[in-house]
């Protein structure tokens, strides 16, 4: 009896899930030494804050670039190249020197992390048909929320026991067993496009506003944040024009602009995550300062909320595969709204159960939001741009928690006031947390709204497995040419529409070799009769061989496909007048 086989599939879920949980837990793990690093390395707060800050920038500058290489050049690629950065760079940073060689670690930690945000997602939807696209996104979202679980009590354990440099050795140790996992698998496959392009001025413009952005928001308590976000929302406005007008586009926003599931289904991401990354910073002060836990006990009572995720992410993305997307998506948001709304009632002298509830009715909102909203935006693309589809909701991710945070700041600073948090100014933060949370509640009500009137996601067969052996032509049959799922209206339409156009085509030249025939050419209209005429009639896999039978019934008067190729004189032509 031989060895388990571990299918090509496999890999790419087990690659996936184990980046997808490496990423949040050392950006969750890291919070918690930053103080440890702090004290190491004599920094300020303003110097400490760039630890974390050079990560999310790095990540938020190359997402949306990398994704596009990433369709271009090959998923694979890139999603295994960012796995090896992200490991050699935290295998540095247990040996960093200073402070400024740690903050420079971290940032290329930020474009590994990039690379893995941009393609992940993207893998996953190409090495799984379409039916199953829920469940494996339900848990890769699972792993996620894992690490978010994981991240502050590792980190506390490993920074209480063996000093905070310890908190960077699983995640190399991690990403050395990913990088063996899909070594073969991932560096031997991915082709490139040779007829893409990629728009370096739209990138580097692109970069300068993320970079305003997302430094603007984490100092917009200060002159100078608010300095950053004018100048990065201005060169984001120059990329918008630029993308407007370019013959070849980073991202093709015109193609997107009617996209109406995908552009809502990101903006709803947008919201959700700016809603409940605010929600966490808000409610962990809320824990130290009104309750005055300690950071441990405070983060060991905030993992309600991801555990909660992580058990109900992999049930309702495999729920995603069976209905609409939209309903989980908009039911989640609905919850989280009424959990979000319930913390917006918390006192100085609130019950500790109030905060729970509040907490697990988010978490369960965002499990239910979470992956199939993920599904939404994958499913409305071509799998040729699976790479932008997944970096542009991974940006979204980024800038939702980054604008979360600036307001919050914003709302603590106007009613408690721009300096410290102290016992005088508890009853103006509890006000600020309070009209905060209510804010974002009535936000994701707004959300829940624009997801249910995006629109449903077209089921079809959509794209196969790329380990698949690949189908042969049409109607052929044989070990290699078996058609591995069944092709959409689309796939069909075009099919026909070329088998006119060729037989047409064929029979002009014919008629100038002296055989008295006069082509009609059939017009656009007429081929999408005929194509939606065959669609109907032909059997549920792949259309008709050429050679086969015309449809019963075919009277008609049009020539379908099939019939032009098989009849010579066919009702397309007509007896040339001689």
């Amino acid at each position: 009896m031989g060895k388990p086989r571990i299918t090509a599939e496999t890999q790419v879920l087990l690659c996936a899930v184990s980046a997808s949980f490496l990423t949040p837990f050392i950006g969750s793990a890291i919070t918690v030494a930053l103080p440890a690093i702090g004290r190491h390395y004599a920094m300020n707060a303003l110097s400490l804050s760039w630890v974390a800050l050079s990560y999310m920038i790095a990540s938020a500058v190359f997402l949306v670039p990398f994704g596009r290489l990433a369709d271009i050049h090959g998923k694979e690629r890139f999603f295994f190249a960012g796995i090896v950065i992200s490991t050699i760079a935290s295998a540095l940073c247990t040996a960093a020197w200073s402070g400024p060689s740690l903050i420079a670690l971290r940032f290329v930690q930020g474009v590994g992390a990039a690379m893995i945000f941009a393609t992940s997602t993207a893998l996953l939807t190409s090495a799984y048909p379409v039916s199953q696209h829920g469940r494996v996104l339900g848990i890769n979202t699972a792993s996620i929320f894992i690490g978010l679980s994981a991240g502050p009590v590792a980190g506390g354990l490993l920074t209480g026991a063996f000093g905070w440099r310890s908190v960077f050795v699983p995640m190399a140790l991690i990403g050395c067993l990913t990088a063996v996992i899909g070594s073969t698998l991932l560096k031997s496959r991915g082709n490139t496009r040779a007829d893409a392009t990629f728009d370096h001025a739209g990138a580097l413009v692109y970069a300068l506003g993320a970079a305003g952005l997302i430094a603007g928001f984490s100092f917009v308590a200060r002159g100078s944040g608010l300095l950053l976000a004018a100048a990065g929302a201005l060169a984001m406005g120059l990329f918008v024009l630029r993308e407007a007008f370019a013959r070849r586009p980073l991202l093709g926003i015109k193609r997107y602009a009617g996209n109406v599931v995908f552009v809502l289904s990101n903006a709803t991401a947008f919201l959700h995550y700016s809603a409940t990354s605010a929600s966490t910073f808000f409610l962990s002060l809320y824990l130290q300062y009104i309750y005055g836990y300690a950071p441990k006990e405070a983060g060991a009572l905030l993992m309600i909320q991801p555990a909660v995720m992580a058990g109900i992410s992999p049930f309702t993305g495999a729920l995603s595969d069976r209905i609409q997307p939209r309903f989980l998506a908009s039911a989640g948001l609905l919850v989280t709204a009424c959990g979000l709304g319930t913390a917006g009632f918390l006192e100085a002298r609130s019950p500790l159960i109030h905060l729970v509830l509040s907490l697990c009715c988010i978490g369960v909102g965002v499990g239910l939001f979470s992956s199939p909203n993920t599904n939404a935006v994958m499913s409305a693309v071509d799998r040729h741009d699976y790479g932008v589809a997944s970096a542009l909701l991974g940006s979204m991710r980024l800038f939702g928690q980054a604008a979360s945070v600036a307001f919050a700041a914003s709302v603590i600073a106007l009613h408690a006031g721009s300096g410290s948090i102290s016992s005088a100014s508890y009853p103006g933060f509890v006000t600020a947390m309070q009209l905060t949370l209510r804010i974002l509640s009535a936000a994701c009500v707004l959300g829940a709204v624009m997801s249910l009137t995006c629109g449903n996601v077209v089921r079809g067969a959509g794209p196969t497995s790329p380990f698949a052996r690949s189908p042969g032509p049409p109607g052929r049959r044989g070990p290699d040419r078996t058609p591995t799922s069944q092709p959409t209206w689309n796939d069909r339409a075009e099919f026909n529409s070329a088998s006119v156009t060729k037989a047409t085509d064929r029979w002009r030249e014919r008629s100038d070799d002296g055989l008295g025939l006069e082509p009609v050419a059939p017009a656009d209209a007429r081929k999408e009769t005929i194509a939606s005429k065959e669609f109907r009639a032909g059997s549920p896999g792949w259309p008709a061989a050429p050679w086969s039978s015309p449809a019963a019934g075919d009277d008609d008067g049009l020539t379908g496909a099939n019939d032009a190729i098989r009849v010579p004189v066919g009702r397309g032509f007509r007896a040339a007048a001689g």
